[in-house]
């Protein structure tokens, strides 16, 4: 149960991010640069915003269930194996 409401809490802070970052884009005046957005874009894994943009973008239909179910499974491996080390 805990490997899900971590990776639940994670989805929603990857959702939440792009969502303020979606507002301060549409902030931007035309003279100001976009590079404070693109670090904070940065800083989110590239597997949790490729999940995000699935689950986003038409989240049922059958590609979108299949990437999104694939990163959750690396994501439940990666978490068993710290979890059978100890770590």
């Amino acid at each position: 149960m805990a490997f899900f409401e971590n990776f639940e809490k994670k989805r929603r802070h990857v959702s939440q991010t792009i969502s303020d970052l979606q507002t301060k884009v549409v902030e931007l005046s035309i003279d100001e640069g976009p590079s404070s957005t693109e670090m904070e874009l940065s800083k989110i894994p590239s597997d949790m915003f490729r999940y995000y943009i699935a689950f986003a973008r038409e989240g049922a239909t059958k590609e979108n269930v299949k990437a999104r179910s694939e990163i959750m499974y690396r994501k439940l491996i990666d978490f068993l194996d710290l979890k059978h080390t100890g770590q």
